[in-house]
Formats: C-alpha cells, sequence, structure tokens
C-alpha cells in the first residue's frame, strides 16, 4: 500500500510539474536598465512603450513603438504586432507593462522582456531618452501627438527663431 501511495504521489508531482513548465513555455524574463540597453544596443529587441502618448511624447527610449495600455484598442494593437519579433516593453514605473503581461505572453513570442522600474529607473541609470520633433502619423492636433505647447515652441524656434514668438503662448487641442 505505501508503494502504491508513493507511485501515486510521484505521478501527481511530476504531473504538476509537467503543467507548470508547459504554462510557462514564453516566460517573461525581467531585467534592468543596463541589460536592457545591451539588448537594444544589439538590437535583438523592440522596444514596445505603453504609456500614453503624451508621456511618450515627453520622452522615450530611442526607436520605441508607443501603444497606449489606456486606450481602448490596445488588444487589438498588440494582436497585430510581429509574432516572430522579441519585444522589451516598459512603461513609466512597470505597473502597466505588467497588467500587459499576460495578454502579449499569448501572442506566443519568441521572447519578452520586461524593464523592471520603467523608464523611470532607465533615466535614474543614467540612460537618455528621446523626445519626439514631428507628429506621430495621423495627429491632426496638437492634443493628438501629445506634443506640449513648450516643446512645440522649442520645435519652432529650433527650425525657425525668427519666426517664433518670444514666449510660447497655450497651445489649444
Amino acid at each position: 500500500m505505501k508503494t502504491i501511495r508513493k507511485r501515486v504521489g510521484s505521478l501527481a508531482g511530476l504531473l504538476l510539474v509537467t503543467v507548470a513548465v508547459a504554462a510557462e513555455t514564453n516566460p517573461v524574463q525581467h531585467i534592468n536598465p543596463a541589460a536592457a540597453q545591451n539588448l537594444i544596443t544589439g538590437k535583438k529587441v523592440m522596444v514596445l512603450d505603453v504609456r500614453t502618448p503624451k508621456e511618450f511624447a515627453a520622452g522615450h527610449i530611442a526607436g520605441a513603438t508607443n501603444i497606449n495600455f489606456l486606450a481602448p484598442d490596445f488588444a487589438t494593437a498588440i494582436a497585430g504586432l510581429d509574432t516572430n519579433r522579441t519585444y522589451l516593453i516598459h512603461c513609466a514605473v512597470g505597473g502597466r507593462s505588467t497588467q500587459a503581461l499576460p495578454m502579449l505572453k499569448k501572442l506566443h513570442l519568441p521572447a519578452l522582456y520586461h524593464l523592471d522600474g520603467g523608464i523611470k529607473a532607465w533615466e535614474k541609470a543614467g540612460f537618455a531618452r528621446s523626445e519626439m520633433t514631428a507628429l506621430p502619423p495621423g495627429a491632426t492636433r496638437l492634443g493628438d501627438s501629445g506634443v506640449t505647447c513648450n516643446r512645440l515652441y522649442r520645435l519652432i524656434n529650433e527650425s525657425s527663431p525668427a519666426r517664433a514668438p518670444a514666449q510660447p503662448t497655450c497651445c489649444v487641442p
């Protein structure tokens, strides 16, 4: 009787391990900013920034793609991703990107990395952010782009200082 219990126990344990391994066929690798920088520099990942367009416009990792986690079409947008690519996902501090991970795992990507601490950790580690220099495709108003009035003023001033007003005025989206 003891032998049967041991065998049943062993089989049950083996079954649990098998289920656990099957559930983790696409594990997420949580990485720090230095590891993320290495992946980006080596062109091994596509960076997904799931912050709002306004946050993205204020500064983002160079080459990142912005897909707003808070947008109603977020699930549709990520469903259109190239499933043969490896992605590095982040947000501001890790909350939204962590919530997005289960949806991304369903895509069965070759690999998925999560920048722990988000862009705040990235900046704290001393890595640079890029700012937008033009309206994103499809943006028709200042409010659609996420570009602030002050940023627009700087862009105008950089391209043609003689045309820029002395002080920026409030832009109505």
